[in-house]
């Protein structure tokens, strides 16, 4: 009895490990997090700043639970043990070579091209905008996939008080954190495409992110069953779309949409592209 309790125990664990790793596209490593930008806002130095986005970006990605992550210490050990580097990983030396690197699917590097905090005054009123943008690049590992390179562009503006010497710190602590969900969401989405998940009779279209990804606003194009989205080095969509969508709401997972035109064409399971971000304060 012991041993057949024993083997289905092993059973059940070798099926949930192999669940699990299905959910799993691969090992996405953080390369290099610089700052461009300058970085002298009060607390957030270079350091500060690479540490908050570096923490947010192993976060959100681990939190995905679509990726085994390294982080820069443990990608450095793993590429430097097969005798690579991470230049020549960026400088794409490894192009269309026939060896594989083990164990490592993505490089995500990223650069910080803006950080302020701008502070106006309006009749008397003190309101201040934090602003962050994010540079970056998903580097696919021996031609697993072609490379992203993308960027994020965030800004939060609130009146605060003048006698709340905090505040403003507050606000670039949450640019930050926004800025990095933001890029995760696209990294994410750039494996797995934002689709379409459900369609009722009465034409509320459900889509597969939610906030982060998606603002209240925004403009999604839909394509084919089939048919891959690409965009060109604007950021605006390649193809043409047989749908258009507009996010009327937004979850933590999901956002629902209304249809502007072509709702006899759409389909669930239709893959879709953010053509426009709507800015909020």
């Amino acid at each position: 009895m012991n041993k057949i309790v024993g083997l289905l125990s092993l059973a059940a664990m070798l099926i949930s490990s192999a669940q699990v790793c299905a959910q799993q596209v691969g090992t996405i490593g953080i390369g290099d997090i610089t700052v461009s930008a300058e970085a002298s806002v009060e607390r957030h130095t270079v350091e500060g700043i690479i540490t908050a986005v570096s923490s947010g970006i192993n976060t959100g990605l681990n939190n995905t639970r679509k990726f085994s992550v390294l982080d820069y210490r443990q990608l450095q050990t793993r590429i430097t043990q097969q005798d690579r580097s991470l230049a020549d990983y960026y400088n794409k030396k490894y192009t269309g070579n026939a060896l594989s690197q083990a164990g490592l699917d993505y490089i995500l590097r990223t650069d910080v091209t803006e950080f302020s905090l701008l502070a106006e005054a309006p009749d008397g009123s003190e309101k201040s905008t934090a602003l962050m943008n994010i540079e970056f690049e998903l580097i696919g590992v021996a031609d697993v996939t072609d490379s992203l390179n993308s960027k994020v562009v965030t800004q939060i503006s609130k009146s605060i008080s003048a006698s709340d010497d905090d505040s403003g710190e507050k606000l670039l602590d949450s640019v930050i954190q926004r800025a990095v969900k933001q890029l995760v969401d696209q990294v994410v989405s750039n494996l797995f495409p934002v689709r379409v998940m459900k369609i009722t009779e009465e034409g509320v279209i459900t889509m597969n992110y939610g906030e982060g990804m998606f603002t209240v606003g925004d403009t999604v194009m839909i394509y084919p069953i089939g048919t891959d989205t690409t965009v060109d080095q604007s950021g605006e969509p390649m193809g043409a779309s047989i749908a258009t969508l507009q996010i009327t709401s937004t979850e933590q997972k999901f956002a629902i949409a209304k249809v502007l035109d072509g709702q006899q064409a759409l389909e669930k399971g239709q893959k879709g592209q953010l053509v426009l971000t709507a800015t909020g304060g």
